[in-house]
């Protein structure tokens, strides 16, 4: 067609139209093709991408990681490729499409992006929401730029890549948090150590064929390699310095003392939650820290260098993984180690993406109140045990909130004499002791005996009305043999018929870890201790105890750093439940 039609128009007028005339006819109509091809295929095969949906859900806690090791993998590639001479017939078809100022200035930002990119890695292992928009509008221009600098379409393809990835992962990103909250810690920051290291090592190597001399700084030229690098390192190692500083040397915070904490705004979360231990948040013995936007908060105490949180935190499961990845930053913050206390099954992979490890600490009784039932022979001697306190005249009582201030008195008189005979203290944070403001928040299940209190328990309810439990639980040393024993089984009577889903029986600590040889150490230790430590606590007794009203056993867990440190943060526990390191004041 050149040589036809020469005579009748110009070479590049003539190239221009013929390369138009197949875009617009063959490959815009391809493109709508494959399209509508693809819109056709993605709706005849819902079924089979739902499933691929599923299985990114399951792999939901490991995504935050692989894009942040994914992440600080693209910047690296930026710094290399920023710190290495382009190739020769590269940059030679770059000059007859570019200017020389643009390549400049993209070999320069390149390497600008390529160490924000190793920043970033750390906020996006955090979720955090910021750092997914920044990390995306980073790849594109890292991809362009890879382009205008050297035409390196390779990087363009992987960041390019990287991005396409990225994108449709917006959901597990979400916390609104600052991006230079959290520390970098010594192993994210000796990553970005040895990336800047060997950029600067990969620049001279590149380069020592070039002797350096003051005027390298102002040459400009698309043939010379060594200037561009030489300027580009410069400013990188400039902002990594910047950022450097401003993430490493920044003082630890102090957590403040919230003594007077926001009981009302915990309400807020309480009201919706299904677990009755959340309840122990109204003790006022802990510290909270609040979700910003959501009903949640995480109660803990201070010990040491551990910040131990009572429970998993209370929200929905959204709300739970900020704050789970909150508590973590402020932790950081402060230089303490995070620890969570008591943590059910369903939680563990929340734990799991900020580095805990979890330990088996003890199981937790559960009846089923929609089946549970005094009948049949099995329960026998529970039957007996509700007809003896008949024949002793001993009457069952639930007592309402505004009634308890009246008792007070002769509930605290119950509790001492329970305490003298158990030559106890009282205990606290996984636990509640006796005080007028705590238990007058809630109702209270008793036990009379002409008239006098003989025992007495606070009764928990979880704010939706699925599970009931005690938390107080205090008996004259005069009362009926089996009194709480009975106290029990009334409360579980009236809990079903009150609509209650289940009973919590609470604790049993140590109890089913296994302790085989092959068992990690923490197991070995735990079950050599619920055996042979019955001089210093019950634990078999309480399992054997609870085993009577036939509970379905739930395992419960710690959370914490690990490794040696597993010795400190029971310590610190310890410490919170027995209010001090030698035992508590009675309160």
């Amino acid at each position: 067609m050149l040589a036809f039609l020469s005579p009748y128009a110009s070479g590049p007028h003539l190239i221009s139209a013929i390369l138009l005339y197949r875009v617009i006819y063959y490959f815009v109509p391809l493109f709508l093709a494959c399209a509508l091809l693809g819109a056709h295929e993605i709706l005849n095969r819902r079924a089979v991408l739902g499933r691929f949906t599923s299985v990114l859900r399951n792999l939901s806690p490991v995504i935050p990681s692989v894009f942040a090791i994914s992440t600080m993998a693209g910047g690296a590639i930026l710094l290399f490729s920023g710190a290495t001479p382009p190739a020769h017939n590269r940059i030679t078809l770059l000059q007859g499409l570019v200017p020389l100022p643009m390549v400049e200035f993209s070999h320069f930002l390149a390497s600008l992006v390529g160490v924000l990119l190793l920043f970033l890695g750390r906020a996006l292992q955090r979720r955090v929401d910021a750092a997914y928009w920044l990390t995306s509008v980073l790849l594109a221009a890292g991809a362009v730029l890879s382009l205008l600098k050297g035409l390196d379409y390779e990087e363009a393809v992987v960041l390019g890549g990287m991005l396409v990835a990225l994108i449709p992962c917006h959901r597990e990103f979400r916390r609104r948090s600052s991006l230079l909250a959290p520390r970098l810690g010594w192993s994210w920051a000796g990553a970005i150590a040895v990336i800047a290291g060997s950029t600067l090592w990969l620049v001279l190597f590149a380069h020592k064929h070039v002797e350096y001399s003051s005027e390298l700084w102002w040459q400009f030229a698309f043939s010379e390699g060594a200037p561009r690098s030489l300027r580009a390192s410069v400013g990188a190692g400039v902002l990594l310095a910047g950022l450097a500083l401003a993430k490493l040397l920044r003082p630890a915070s102090v957590i403040p003392d919230n003594a007077s904490p926001d009981l009302e705004k915990a309400g807020q979360a309480l009201a919706l939650s299904d677990n009755t231990n959340a309840l122990l948040a109204l003790l006022g013995d802990k510290r909270f820290l609040f979700h910003d936007e959501h009903p949640g908060f995480v109660m803990y105490g201070l010990s040491g260098r551990c910040a131990v949180a009572m429970g998993d935190p209370v929200g929905d499961l959204d709300t739970a993984r900020d704050l789970v990845w909150d508590f973590r930053d402020l932790c950081d913050r402060a230089g303490l180690m995070p620890v969570f206390y008591q943590v059910r099954p369903e939680t563990l992979h929340l734990y799991a993406d900020i580095g805990l490890s979890l330990a088996k600490f003890g199981e937790e009784a559960m009846i089923d109140l929609r089946t549970w039932s005094l009948d049949g022979a099995s329960n026998k001697n529970e039957r007996n045990l509700l007809h003896r306190m008949e024949r002793d005249a001993v009457v069952f009582e639930i007592v309402e909130r505004d009634a308890v201030p009246a008792l007070l008195a002769e509930l605290r008189e119950v509790s001492d004499e329970w305490l003298r005979a158990k030559n106890g203290r009282e205990k606290a944070f996984s636990l509640g002791y006796f005080d007028r403001d705590y238990l007058c928040r809630f109702r209270h299940a008793l036990l009379r005996r002409n008239g006098r209190i003989v025992a007495f328990a606070n009764m928990f309810e979880s704010g939706d009305g699925t599970e009931l439990s005690v938390d107080l639980m205090r008996h004259r040393a005069d009362a009926p043999d089996g009194a709480m024993e009975a106290l029990f089984l009334y409360l579980m009577k009236w809990g079903a018929h009150a609509g209650f889903v289940r009973f919590n029986l609470g604790m049993a600590p140590l109890s089913g870890i296994e302790g085989g040889q092959t068992a990690p150490f923490w197991n070995r230790l735990a079950s050599m201790i619920y055996e042979h430590g019955g001089r210093f606590y019950n634990f078999q007794g309480l399992r054997l105890y609870k085993e009577k009203f036939h509970p379905r056993w739930e395992p419960r867990y710690i959370a914490s750093p690990g490794g040696i440190t597993m010795a400190q943060v029971l310590a610190a526990i310890a410490t919170l439940v027995n209010r001090g390191v030698t035992g508590t004041v009675m309160k």
